[in-house]
């Protein structure tokens, strides 16, 4: 990467793919599209993008499996959701 800006991004933005392809409050027709994803990261790379074959395997891979820190399920109950939050209104 072309300075720490750059890779500040980059995580930045594999951290909002994750949670947008695997948070189950999102319908699955409004998750982050790969040709969303590589668009939303062109020219952070200096002014440059990363090539498209690396942003489409960073893509793929959380598609495939979720980014978890590793004692996550003590925040996955539904104790810890907001009361009232699936109430439209």
């Amino acid at each position: 990467l072309a300075s720490a800006v750059a890779a500040f991004v980059i995580a930045f933005s594999l951290v909002m793919l994750n949670t947008d392809l695997h948070n189950r409050c999102i319908p699955e027709h409004k998750k982050m599209t790969m040709q969303q994803f590589i668009r939303n990261n062109r020219g952070v790379n200096g002014g440059g993008s990363l090539p498209e074959e690396v942003l489409r395997g960073y893509y793929e891979r959380i598609r495939a499996r979720e980014i978890r820190m590793a004692d996550a399920d003590q925040f996955e109950s539904d104790a810890s959701r907001f009361p009232g939050a699936d109430k439209a209104g």
